[in-house]
Formats: C-alpha cells, sequence, structure tokens
C-alpha cells in the first residue's frame, strides 16, 4: 500500500530520531560479522562495554531499540545490495531485527570468550520467526485474560476485546516502526472497504519489548499517533506486560513475535489466522482472510471443544 508524502516523511523521521548517539559516526561498513563485532568493540562508549561485560546474555534485549536501533538504521535499512545484507541474506535472514539481535548476541558471547555459534542463532531465528509463512492458518482461542482486560484508548476512555465478540476483529500488535505504520495505514483502507460494524479493528503500540524496558513516553506515543494515523481504536499507553503475557503466551506462543503481528479473530472468538511483520502482500492477504471470515455462514458457530 502507497503512504501519502506527508505520513511517508513523518515515518521516516519517527524512525531517525530513535538512533541513539551510542556510537561515534563512521564512514567504515564492516562487510561481515567479524567486522561489525570489531567495529562495535573499537567504537562503543565505555559505559555500554560495562554492561555487556557484567550482565547476562539476556542483558542484549536492553539495547534493542538503542544500540539495536542504531545498527539497524546505519548498516541494513536502505542497503539491500551492501556487502553485510548480502552475507546475511545468503544464510536465509532478511529481517533487520533478527540481523541486529544476531549481531548483538555474537557481540556478547565475543567478549565473555564464549562460542558464537552463528549457524544456531540463524536457524533458531528462522524457527522462532517463520521466515518461510509470513501468514500462519491457526485456530486458538482467546483466552479470557485477553477478552476481559480493560484496555486504555488514545482517546481517553477505555474498552475490553469482549464488546466486541461475535464481530471479526483485527489485532494489531504495532511496534514504532515504518512496518507498523503501513500495516496502520492498510486497515485504515481494510476498514473502509468493508463498512459498518461486523468488522472491528484495534491497533496496541508495544515499545516494552522486556520487563526491564521503561514504559512508552508521551513523546513516542504521540509521534505514532501522528504517523500512523489509525482510524480505529487505538492502545498506546499498554497495560503491563498485557502483550508480553496474555497475548504473546494464548496465541502467539511457542512462536516469536516479529513485529507488527496483527491477528484475525473469528467471529466464534477464536484466532483463525495472523501475520507476521508488514509486506507487500499484507493488505490483499487480510482482505482475503476477513472477506471469508465475514461471507462464512459457520464462522459464527462456537467451535467443539477439542478442534482448535
Amino acid at each position: 500500500m502507497q503512504l501519502k508524502a506527508f505520513p511517508l516523511l513523518a515515518a521516516l523521521i519517527l524512525i531517525l530520531s530513535l538512533a541513539p548517539a551510542c556510537l561515534a559516526d563512521t564512514s567504515s561498513s564492516p562487510q561481515n560479522l567479524q567486522e561489525c563485532l570489531a567495529e562495535l568493540k573499537k567504537t562503543l562508549p565505555t559505559d555500554t562495554m560495562q554492561k555487556l561485560n557484567k550482565g547476562s546474555e539476556s542483558v542484549v534485549l536492553d539495547f534493542h531499540l538503542t544500540l539495536g536501533t542504531w545498527i539497524r538504521n546505519k548498516w541494513i535499512r536502505g542497503q539491500k545490495s551492501s556487502p553485510l545484507v548480502q552475507y546475511f541474506s545468503k544464510m536465509g535472514i532478511s529481517n533487520p531485527d533478527d540481523i541486529s539481535s544476531i549481531i548483538l548476541t555474537s557481540l556478547w558471547r565475543d567478549l565473555h570468550s564464549q562460542p558464537i555459534k552463528l549457524q544456531q542463532q540463524v536457524d533458531q531465528r528462522k524457527i522462532v520467526n517463520l521466515y518461510a509463512a509470513p501468514q500462519l492458518m491457526q485456530r486458538r482461542a482467546v483466552t479470557s485474560t485477553v477478552w476481559n482486560r480493560e484496555l486504555p484508548l488514545s482517546n481517553g476512555t477505555t474498552m475490553k476485546l469482549k464488546d466486541w465478540k461475535g464481530k471479526v476483529i483485527i489485532l494489531l500488535i504495532a511496534f514504532r516502526d515504518l512496518h507498523s505504520i503501513q500495516a496502520v495505514q492498510a486497515i485504515n483502507s481494510i476498514k473502509k472497504r468493508f463498512p459498518g460494524n461486523e468488522l472491528q479493528a484495534l491497533a496496541i503500540l508495544h515499545c516494552k519489548l522486556t520487563q526491564n524496558m521503561p514504559s512508552t513516553s508521551k513523546e513516542i506515543q504521540e509521534s505514532f499517533l501522528k504517523s500512523a494515523k489509525p482510524d480505529f481504536p487505538t492502545v498506546v499507553d499498554e497495560p503491563d506486560a498485557f502483550v508480553n503475557n496474555a497475548v504473546r503466551e494464548s496465541l502467539i506462543s511457542p512462536g516469536g513475535m516479529s513485529l507488527p503481528e496483527t491477528i484475525l479473530i473469528g467471529k466464534n472468538g477464536y484466532m483463525i489466522t495472523r501475520f507476521q511483520d508488514w509486506y507487500p502482500d499484507f493488505e490483499s492477504a487480510l482482505v482475503k482472510s476477513v472477506e471469508t471470515e465475514l461471507k462464512n455462514p459457520k464462522a459464527d458457530k462456537p467451535l467443539k471443544k477439542g478442534s482448535d
């Protein structure tokens, strides 16, 4: 879906503004993993190195939105023909989040004199993020915790998903990136294509990827709303651990999330499909799934026990 000029410009400004000044600017561009590690060890500030040296391997998650953002913006995004992107592409890894995560995990292991196990990291990423299947056809029950959690909306009101039981629901788990903004724009278009109240949509801005991360700031919330312009209810101040616990555990696990995640819930209250990330055919694929569910005469009948 083509974004209009202003939303696209605003989205790019938002993304670029998130890259921290955690590395000195350098004209060098690493071509493989070992060069990435050498460059980071040479240019990272002392406090970052100390945190990496003192923490367990899970500490790399704390750097996903800081150092990880810098890596993605500086070395990966917009660099499809670069040696580094091609290096990972040959291994079957193309998602910028996955590339930066592999680099950061490898950096921690290198600093702690542990085997990097690159192929194992690649294989795990392929399994968790389902590279071969951006759309999963799955029927899974939406738990009562997800249905009944009171959600604060950006307009100052609250709602519960159970208010829409019996409707077809698009649940978007968004991040503060361009793909999430494109997903919002696509859902805006789909909502116009299917007027009335049989199709509902809700977006949840999910930036607290781990428990140790701070809550999403008001500035980030406002920037996301201004850039994405959702025409449907949106949660920008996510209830604590709602996505990481309730949504993820019931509708996504054991796999990982590749934000944005788009979950389609049928009239019978079951998830019927979900989409990982945004991709060029995302809107058409979602339209097809929504249309099928809206026209399905059996869709409003509860599934028999054990059919999920």
